[in-house]
């Protein structure tokens, strides 16, 4: 078993566009399969703290765990990871994520791929989120220094808004029907850096205007044998957003990775 255990330490905070902490209901997990992993265990774990003093407190606490197996065509994926943060004693973020993935070779560069996930966050007003799919993916570039996955799933989603006095969506449980797509790739832009990208494209398959859109870029510069900075941009896109929960949101980071 080969285990990696990554610690991050955020040196530039969140930035949020919209000025409302706003996420899109779209997570991306494909960025844990950019690349091929070797046969057998991969696991990892992520920690985040950020403590600022003075005329602006802040703490804020995030952490993750994920374990990939590959086993000849065969590969499985479990992701979880959750976030705290408050600020001159008023919660400023709370929220968690679970994903589990299978995913097959069917031969030559298609794949079949199954998964399930469960999510909260009590900011964007999010009580349940609950999504499971199947469907088939393709490996449009395998080269050495570039990789680019494509897929497509139906997606049945369960989606259940917190309770907010006020708000005509106060407590709202609905299910969904969405066709999930998505694109994936990344390139090595010399022996110390490699860029990312991933684009998730998810409209209801009843009401096509309602669609949620991820977009996040990333770089990776090598620093050391272990040592990697990591800046990311994220934008997002929900049609359909809860009542007092902004549609658009842009978020970007820059975090160091230490990797044993």
């Amino acid at each position: 078993m080969r285990h990696a255990v990554v610690t991050t330490l955020a040196l530039a905070a969140t930035l949020a566009v919209t000025g409302a902490p706003a996420r899109a209901q779209i997570v991306n997990v494909q960025g844990s399969l950019a690349k091929e992993p070797a046969a057998g265990w991969t696991s990892s774990l992520t920690a985040g703290v950020d403590w600022q003093t003075g005329t602006v407190e802040l703490v804020r606490l995030a952490g993750a765990a994920s374990a990939v197996y590959r086993a000849g065509p065969w590969l499985g994926l479990a992701l979880v990871r959750g976030e705290y943060a408050e600020g001159a004693g008023v919660k400023l973020a709370e929220k968690t994520f679970e994903h589990v993935r299978g995913r097959r070779a069917l031969g030559g560069r298609w794949l079949w791929e199954a998964f399930a996930q469960h999510e909260y966050d009590a900011f964007r007003r999010l009580a349940v989120r609950g999504v499971a799919g199947s469907g088939p993916a393709v490996r449009l570039v395998t080269g050495p220094r570039a990789t680019l996955v494509g897929g497509v799933a139906y997606l049945l989603e369960l989606e259940e808004r917190s309770r907010l006095a006020g708000a005509a969506d106060s407590g709202l449980r609905r299910w969904h029907h969405r066709l999930s797509s998505y694109l994936t790739g990344s390139l090595e832009l010399g022996e110390q850096v490699t860029a990312g990208q991933t684009v998730y494209v998810q409209p209801r398959l009843d009401v096509a205007d309602d669609l949620m859109l991820l977009s996040e870029t990333s770089a990776t510069s090598k620093l050391g044998a272990r040592l990697s900075l990591i800046n990311s941009l994220v934008v997002a896109y929900d049609a359909s957003p809860p009542e007092t929960v902004a549609a658009l949101s842009t978020v970007l980071k820059v975090s160091v990775a230490i990797t044993f």
